[in-house]
């Protein structure tokens, strides 16, 4: 009982600044954004017509869904992970909902009261610095099991990595505050880390994914980047954009044994995540990637953010870019067949 009084009061005792509408939980978390609970499996009423009983699987989306009020910030990108799905089978919708069950779920659902402080939405009072405190001191009492990858396990990486459907082999990164910023690596088959391989870039990076071909690895530096020391002093968001840098496309030669690294300037091209990327003969690199427009108002006015889906062409040899649109269409978040990863396909 002594944990949740004290967090409380620390709340109440500390004033922090105004937090900005794009991360107060009053004004975030509100209308078709609101947390909801768990359903269990529920038969949907079909309003109108009826379901073609030839349609049979399952439509499964994810999402944040916080299972308490937030005491601070609180973005839209974080929250416990929930689970959407509607089963159609029979010419019925059956339709089900459930928290995904990580250790910050499991502690915050005993403790009864949000722990794990919201890195991304930032700090903005010493109040917060106290729930990552509380965090801190549950992981060093054991309550949180690590995997270590037979002591190789990277400090941090990826929620992204990419596996060859073929070999299993699985290729990933880490961002980090201090040089180098980027890492490549990869695991092999087995699951064993191979050796770290530093990719030298000028400031810290924030990406999301990486994608390759059958034998180069293509990653993306844009304007955002990590700002740990925004956060550290209390002021916010521990990301940045800088309106004024050049982005740049990362080729990676060699994906298991790299023999090349090279960032090549793409202006005003800013993509948070590749959809598709292949080799050829021709052409070079084939990069497909929705490109964000007006990407400074990503966290805080993210209306007026605009994904035009484009096509890169890379030559190997001279290090030219080359764009064409392929769609003006707001589109993100596009995937492929992976069993097609790395591969020219339509």
């Amino acid at each position: 009982m002594l944990l949740p009084f004290l967090t409380t009061l620390a709340s109440y005792l500390t004033k922090s600044p105004p937090l900005h509408p794009s991360v107060d939980p009053n004004f975030v978390l509100t209308g078709n954004f609101a947390p909801v609970d768990e359903t269990p499996p529920t038969e949907c009423l079909v309003v109108e017509g009826e379901l073609p009983r030839s349609l049979h699987g399952v439509y499964i989306r994810n999402g944040p869904n916080p299972q308490h009020q937030p005491l601070g910030p609180h973005h839209l990108f974080e929250g416990d992970g929930m689970l959407h799905s509607i089963l159609l089978s029979q010419g019925r919708a059956i339709f089900c909902s459930r928290y995904v069950k990580t250790y910050k779920y499991k502690l915050e659902h005993d403790a009864g009261f949000p722990m794990i402080p919201n890195f991304l939405s930032g700090f903005y009072g010493i109040g917060d610095v106290g729930h990552g405190i509380v965090a801190l001191a549950r992981a060093m009492t054991g309550q949180i099991r690590r995997h270590d990858f037979d002591g190789k396990a990277p400090v941090n990486m990826t929620a992204h990595p990419k596996m060859d459907e073929e070999t299993g082999e699985v290729f990933a990164f880490r961002c980090f505050p201090v040089v180098p910023y980027l890492t490549y690596f990869r695991f092999d088959s087995n699951g064993c880390k191979e050796k770290d391989v530093p990719i030298f870039s000028i400031n810290t990076q924030l990406m999301s994914m990486i994608l390759g071909s059958l034998s180069i690895s293509n990653i993306s530096d844009i304007v955002l980047e990590m700002a740990p020391m925004d956060m550290i002093m209390l002021q916010g968001m521990p990301v940045r954009c800088r309106p004024n840098k050049v982005p740049r496309v990362g080729i990676i030669e060699g994906m298991r044994h790299p023999i090349r690294n090279e960032m090549v300037r793409s202006a005003w091209f800013n993509a948070l995540h590749i959809i598709k990327a292949w080799e050829d003969d021709q052409s070079g690199i084939i990069i497909v990637a929705p490109n964000a427009l007006n990407i400074e108002n990503f966290f805080h006015n993210r209306d007026n953010v605009h994904f035009s889906l484009e096509k890169l062409r890379i030559n190997m040899k001279t290090s030219e870019i080359t764009r064409s649109v392929l769609s003006k269409r707001s589109l993100e978040l596009g995937s492929i067949n992976p069993s097609y990863a790395g591969k020219k396909s339509r």
